[in-house]
């Protein structure tokens, strides 16, 4: 009776000291990774703020008929590719897009000064041994040490303010969206619902036996979630249909009537520069919105590979933003 009452205990005692173990080799994974980790985010966040200045610098010295030339044209080819992220940057820019460029620009020159002196941090050698000090310490002492750093050069109200700017705009986005897509969520639960009353009568019980009897309990919850995933794939199509076809005409209208403006500025003067006065823009304008709507439907309204690896990130931020859609539904 003893030996079985310890071999009991043994037993509990491996079990409570099997996730003890996990949890140490995490945090010694963690605390190995510190070093490059921080090393990386060192070198690859100025060039990002850098770039993003530049650009931004660029986008700022564009004239403004060219910026509309190339704005109309981006949204006639590739409104569908992007119809979420492209309704979110037009939310934006009308309800705050100073804001979050304001915000954007202190949280970078925050990260420009913190990184700064990380650098100077990292080549302190208080013994003299020819050894950065860093290079001679734990991995988590490392944390300790650059969470001090950081603590220690932030400034803790311009960081707070500039985030709460940006949580506003993104609260005034995310308002925007769903009230534009609601329709995306009623649709894909109307069809949801037209499609499982047939299915759990007809193809439930034709497939249960399939299976085992323990897990036929399963069987009807994983295909429903099989038909509100496929109803809210149905759904984006459709949207994305009508969301290409909008922003394709609307491409199309910022092309003609930048394109009107151009003419009459490099001395086609027959040409009126005010659009109201021809109707010359919305003739192209159709054009424009054909030709945009048929290259974007060519293409599956999915970007061509390679392209789709180059824009991988605005793939993620395309997810992202459907899935808070549906979920703040």
């Amino acid at each position: 009776m003893k030996s079985k009452k310890a071999t009991i205990n043994r037993e509990e005692l491996k079990m409570t000291a099997k996730p003890q173990d996990d949890l140490t080799k995490a945090a010694e994974m963690i605390q190995n990774l510190a070093g490059p980790v921080l090393a990386g985010a060192t070198f690859l966040i100025p060039h990002i703020i850098n770039l993003s200045r530049k650009g931004y610098k660029v986008y700022e010295k564009l004239p403004h008929d060219y910026l509309q030339l190339l704005t109309g044209v981006v949204f006639c080819l590739a409104g569908g590719f992007y119809p979420a992220l492209f309704a979110a940057v037009e939310a934006a820019r009308i309800g705050g897009f100073d804001t979050l460029v304001n915000a954007c620009s202190a949280l970078s020159s925050e990260a420009l000064t913190i990184i700064e002196a990380s650098k100077k941090d990292d080549k302190i050698d208080k013994d003299g041994d020819g050894i950065a000090d860093v290079n001679q310490i734990a991995g988590n002492d490392l944390i300790i040490r650059k969470t001090e750093l950081i603590l220690s050069k932030m400034n803790p109200e311009k960081v707070n303010e500039a985030i709460s700017a940006l949580y506003k705009v993104w609260l005034s986005v995310l308002a925007v969206l769903v009230v534009q897509f609601a329709r995306v969520v009623t649709m894909s639960l109307t069809i949801s619902e037209f499609v499982s009353k047939p299915l759990n009568k007809y193809v439930t019980p034709a497939i249960l036996p399939a299976f085992p009897k323990e897990y036929h309990r399963w069987v009807p919850v994983v295909l429903n979630w099989i038909v509100k995933a496929f109803a809210m794939s149905i759904a984006w199509y459709i949207q994305t249909v009508v969301s290409a076809l909008s922003s394709a005409m609307r491409g199309g209208l910022l092309v003609s009537r930048s394109l009107l403006k151009l003419a009459n500025k490099n001395g086609w003067k027959f040409i009126p520069a005010n659009h109201e006065e021809t109707n010359i823009d919305e003739f192209l304008a159709y054009g424009m919105a054909a030709l945009g709507f048929l290259f974007q439907f060519s293409m599956n309204f999915a970007v061509p590979f390679p392209f789709n690896i180059l824009l991988f990130p605005f793939e993620l931020a395309e997810m992202f933003l459907k899935y808070q859609v549906a979920s703040s539904k």
